[in-house]
Formats: structure tokens, C-alpha cells, sequence
């Protein structure tokens, strides 16, 4: 039996530092080599997911920007990748503009290049500060540009592949209760994994969801079992399909719910632990 091990980032795999630890790195280094199947599936665009997965070797693509593409890190390139349509993005931002809201909105100037760049825009730059905190921490990065307060070129408005949002939890939480009723596009929203009281709010094309990008990743690498690991709302649906989910102990209580297996929290390198063991058991 095959097993295809998947799992989030932020609050999961990730450390409250926001990194995989060496500890982490080892064990997942040590899972590969012996043959295990192991990725992630993030919310994270792979200008991030790149750095993080730096010194971890995996073969199979990463899920990243919650599914609405595949990170191929053999060749450097986005695959199966999902666009925004460009009259629903216009519809999109005047939503975010009623609800005072400064959305950060990802464009792939050039899709199907080796080491893609993102082009980032927003309303403003004036940012509140966990919007600061997140420009701050990814205005370096190799594959992400930012634009913040410039207007968005009409060139672009095909190639959006996420509108991005990170503000007051009320405020996120009331556009995207409209944006529920009135979009087709894949929205989610769910609280801030670092910052109490602040809500997260992600749009992306009709049908993309973790799930289905998982779904197809089983399929691809021929596995005949899928374990998923998560701790945010984002993650149920593909736990939701998995044949065994796993939550972090610090996952949101409706998590711990609809998981099958609670193991430790994810200061205690426990999904790594976790696939070891499995892995073990399976042979």
C-alpha cells in the first residue's frame, strides 16, 4: 500500500515561528528516504512555500494558494493553474472597496516560466499592522513583487490567481458573507493563525479547494491511501476525503472535531513524528 502523506503549514507543520524546525527537517528528510510519499497542501503562494521547503527533499508537487495551483519543485514551475475570471475579479474588489477592506491581489505576469513571479497589488500602502507585518516579512522574496497603492494593469486582469485579505476579523468576516452570496469563485475565510481578532479572507477561482487539489494529487502519484494533517477551517475539506485525518492538538475546535487522530501540537515536531510512525506501521 502506497500511503500519500499531506500536510498544511501555518499552525501545523510550521512552528509559532512560522518555520519548520531542524528537527522537523531531519525527520521528514528521514520519512523520504526511506520511501515515503510526503508534501504540503498551503494557503501559502510558492514564492513562500519555496524558502520553507528549503534542505526538505520531496517528490511530490506541493499544493499551494489553497489548491488554485501545483508547485513543481523538480522544475520550478506552477502547474494545473487556476485564474480568476477577469469580470469576477472586477466584482471582487469593488466588494472589498465597499467593506473598506485592502486587499492584497496576486498576478502571474508570466505563468508558465521556470521560477514564476508574483506581482502584488493593493488599494493602498497605507497597512494596518498585521498587513505590514505580512509585506514585511515577503517584500524580499526572489518570486514576489510588490505594488502596493499602484493601479492594476488592464494586461493583468486575465492572470489573477488570489485576492488576499488580512484585516479587522468583523470586517473580513462581513465581505465574505456577501462575496458567499454573490460570487462564484472559491472563498475562504477563517481567523488569523498569528493575530487574535483578525480574520483572513481568500478568493480564488470557481472549484479550487485543497481537496480537490489533493484528490488529484493522489491520483497522479498513483497512492492508494491519503493521510492529512491540519489545524484551520481551510483544512477540512481535504481531511473531509482523507482516508485517515490528523489534527495538531492546537487546531481550531471544530478541527479536532472532524479529525480521526489528535497527536501533539505543532511546537512538538509532531507531524513528522506522526508520519514516521505511520509509515512504520503500514510496512
Amino acid at each position: 500500500m502506497t500511503t500519500l502523506y499531506v500536510s498544511d503549514l501555518d499552525g501545523t507543520l510550521l512552528g509559532p515561528d512560522a518555520k519548520i524546525s531542524p528537527q522537523s527537517a531531519a525527520m521528514l528528510n528521514r520519512a523520504f528516504s526511506l520511501g515515503a510519499e510526503v508534501t504540503v497542501a498551503s494557503a501559502r503562494t510558492h514564492a513562500t512555500v519555496v524558502p520553507l521547503l528549503a534542505g526538505i527533499e520531496t517528490a511530490a508537487p506541493a499544493v499551494v494558494m489553497t489548491g488554485a495551483a501545483l508547485w513543481n519543485r523538480q522544475y520550478a514551475k506552477l502547474q494545473n493553474i487556476n485564474f480568476i475570471p477577469p469580470d469576477e475579479l472586477k466584482l471582487l474588489l469593488q466588494v472589498f472597496e465597499r467593506h473598506n477592506l485592502n486587499p492584497f491581489v496576486y498576478f502571474l505576469s508570466e505563468p508558465d516560466a521556470q521560477w514564476p513571479v508574483l506581482e502584488v497589488y493593493s488599494f493602498s500602502s497605507d497597512f494596518n499592522e498585521a498587513q505590514k507585518k505580512f509585506y514585511d516579512e515577503r517584500k524580499q522574496l526572489k518570486l514576489k513583487r510588490f505594488h502596493p497603492g499602484k493601479k492594476i494593469p488592464e494586461t493583468l486582469f486575465d492572470r489573477c490567481v488570489l485576492i488576499f485579505v488580512i484585516d479587522d476579523e468583523t470586517r473580513a468576516d462581513s465581505a465574505a458573507g456577501e462575496l458567499h452570496g454573490s460570487s462564484a469563485c472559491a472563498i475562504s475565510h477563517y481567523p488569523d493563525t498569528y493575530t487574535a481578532g483578525m480574520g483572513i479572507v481568500e478568493v480564488f477561482a470557481p472549484g479550487v479547494s485543497k481537496a480537490r487539489a489533493v484528490e488529484r494529487l493522489k491520483v497522479s502519484t498513483g497512492a492508494s491511501r491519503l493521510v492529512v494533517f491540519g489545524d484551520n477551517l481551510n483544512d477540512i475539506p481535504m481531511m473531509q476525503l482523507a482516508d485517515e485525518s490528523i489534527a495538531v492538538l492546537n487546531a481550531r475546535p471544530e478541527v479536532l472535531l472532524k479529525a480521526d487522530k489528535i497527536i501533539g501540537p505543532n511546537t512538538s515536531n509532531a507531524v513528522p513524528k506522526a508520519i514516521l510512525e505511520d509509515f512504520f506501521n503500514e510496512k
